[in-house]
């Protein structure tokens, strides 16, 4: 993070603490398809803990790509992973 700044910005939502199982598959699946929405919201369950065990390098794999990709929301939060 940068100066001043903390990483409470990727600590989970209520929402998110409660995405069942099949959510996450589907998520996971559409994001192995290339959709650069998908890698960015498994990017942060990753980051964040929720439905799969907190996994940094994971994160920013995901992260990356979806940048990679085009996903302007990923670039920006690339600058808190990196």
């Amino acid at each position: 993070a940068r100066a001043g700044q903390t990483h409470e910005a990727f600590a989970p939502t209520l929402r998110e603490l409660r995405l069942g199982e099949h959510h996450l598959r589907e998520i996971h699946r559409r994001a192995k398809a290339g959709d650069s929405m998908a890698q960015r919201e498994l990017a942060l369950a990753y980051c964040r803990g929720v439905g799969v065990r907190r996994d940094g390098p994971y994160a920013v794999k995901w992260m990356i790509l979806a940048a990679d990709a085009g996903d302007a929301e990923a670039r920006r939060h690339l600058n808190y992973f990196l």
